[in-house]
């Protein structure tokens, strides 16, 4: 009996082949519910069960194969990549010479102890002899046909990781490949010979790359990519990467996460929410825990309003540091206010750091609290907000992010903060540029008015133009007038 299968998108066109038996070892029936995706975006962690020095480069190959392929064609992070421990969650992977497989498709598969078998040896693995194309021998031909292997497999596996089961296994694909593993019922895109979940791909594994269908089943399931600008500091050793989405849909509470590269620190951000119609207010703009995303929030407000909100992540590298390096030479803080109509804190980094970010997160709960600010003053970053029309006393997270004034092997780090005033208006908006032998790190604004009030609806970071680096900011009042000006703030970054 078939069981109805309602979600994991099944678009392949690779595998090696298994047998019935192996199957049915090594592959649990796929369940049909939300539960098999990850939640995305999010990090998904990786780990390996016996990593050892000899297979060092084996499984750099395998992690640059996946960064190239899933997580360059979607919102998808994998991230950790070092030795499992016994609790370790996410996929955790197991070097052997034996046929590569998933144990379970999706997130099932998290935390499943020798959850992904990857083989780097192709030595006692059968592969080769059980009816396979001479072309897909290559694993045991050459070193060049040797690393190939590691790579596109690990890109079929990973494909199984997120979910994907085999294509061939479809009931509208021609494919001559008896069907294998797990099978689903949700075609996201139509059946797919290139797939690289494929057996009966004409191409072997399609040369280690998505194809068309592949990329927009990705995207459709977990997020189109981030949009990324880059710029440098005169010195060339400051790179700063501005990564940004969109929400696919119109609405009336937005919020987004915008993740960045593994090999980036996240150090600043913005959103955009909506100005036109009865317009829609920031109410969050901060990092993660561990700054490998920046979160960004918006509502409208006592009229209905969907909008789609924007989001911007500001993410820094150093030449010749890793990002664990990175990570100890910054500092990061938090404080949170007392529950007020208008709530305000600040979080401040010490003296031997310069505050180069920072952000906010209003804790609201009934009709809503909207933010007023969030700017740098000194080596402290501080945030406010308010209630509009319909009380609601909330408090406010300010976030504060610092990196040292010296860094070993880097140099001495110049900061400069520009302070630029808008004109006052209903709809104030301040745009500040960055000096161009600095790299602009983050930016902000703080809404001076009185009266009925008039709150952020856009924080913009802009280095689409690499000589024109600039901080964009506005405000707005909402169903009562209310004139303001904008006091905006832009910080750049450079090795003196």
């Amino acid at each position: 009996m078939k069981s109805k299968l309602f979600i994991i998108a099944i678009f392949c066109a690779f595998c090696l082949p298994e047998t019935q038996a192996q199957v049915r070892q090594v592959q649990s029936a796929l369940t049909a519910s939300g539960a098999d995706l990850w939640n995305i975006p999010q990090n998904i962690n990786v780990c390996w069960e016996n990593p050892t020095s000899a297979n060092s480069a084996d499984r750099t190959r395998v992690r640059q194969a996946v960064a190239r392929t899933w997580e360059a064609e979607s919102q998808v992070r994998f991230t950790g990549w070092g030795t499992c421990t016994s609790w370790s969650r996410g996929i955790r992977i197991l070097i052997a010479d034996e046929h590569p497989r998933v144990k379970k498709l999706g997130r099932p598969l998290g935390g499943f102890h020798d959850g992904m078998v990857l083989n780097f040896d192709f030595n006692d693995w059968r592969g080769c002899a059980d009816h396979i194309p001479d072309n897909r021998c290559r694993c045991k031909q050459s070193t060049t046909g040797r690393n190939q292997c590691i790579e596109w497999i690990a890109i079929h596996e990973f494909g199984h990781a997120l979910g994907f089961a085999h294509e061939q296994n479809r009931s509208d694909c021609a494919c001559d490949d008896a069907p294998a593993g797990s099978s689903a019922g949700w075609f996201v895109t139509p059946c797919d010979i290139n797939s690289t979940m494929n057996y009966c791909s004409p191409t072997w594994i399609n040369g280690g790359n998505l194809s068309g269908y592949d990329i927009m089943g990705v995207r459709y399931l977990y997020g189109q990519p981030n949009q990324k600008y880059s710029v440098f500091d005169e010195s060339g050793k400051i790179e700063v990467a501005v990564f940004s989405r969109a929400s696919t849909t119109r609405s009336q509470h937005s919020n987004l996460t915008i993740a960045v590269p593994n090999d980036y620190v996240v150090i600043g951000g913005g959103g955009v929410a909506a100005r036109t119609g009865s317009g829609a207010l920031l109410t969050a703009s901060y990092p993660n825990s561990d700054l490998s995303s920046w979160i960004v929030s918006s509502k409208d407000h006592v009229r209905s309003s969907p909008h789609v909100l924007s989001g911007y992540a500001i993410a820094l590298k150093v030449k010749g540091l890793t990002r664990r390096q990175l990570k100890q030479q910054i500092s990061f803080v938090q404080n949170t206010s007392a529950r007020a109509s208008h709530p305000s804190a600040s979080a401040s980094v010490s003296s031997s750091y310069h505050l180069i970010g920072g952000g906010f997160k209003v804790n609201w709960q009934g009709s809503g609290s909207l933010a007023t600010a969030s700017y740098p003053s000194g080596n402290s970053w501080r945030a406010a907000a308010k209630d509009h029309i319909r009380p609601d006393p909330s408090t406010i997270t300010t976030y504060a992010i610092g990196i040292k004034r010296y860094i070993l092997n880097v140099g001495n780090l110049d900061v400069e903060v520009i302070q630029k005033q808008s004109d006052f208006a209903a709809h104030a908006d301040v745009s500040i540029a960055m000096d161009k032998d600095y790299a602009l790190v983050g930016g902000g604004g703080e809404v001076k008015y009185s009266g009925s009030g008039n709150m952020l609806w856009r924080l913009e970071p802009d280095i689409s133009d690499f000589q024109n680096q600039r901080y964009n900011i506005s405000s707005k009042d909402h169903i009562r007038a209310n004139n303001a000006y904008i006091k905006g703030y832009a910080i750049g970054l450079k090795v003196r």
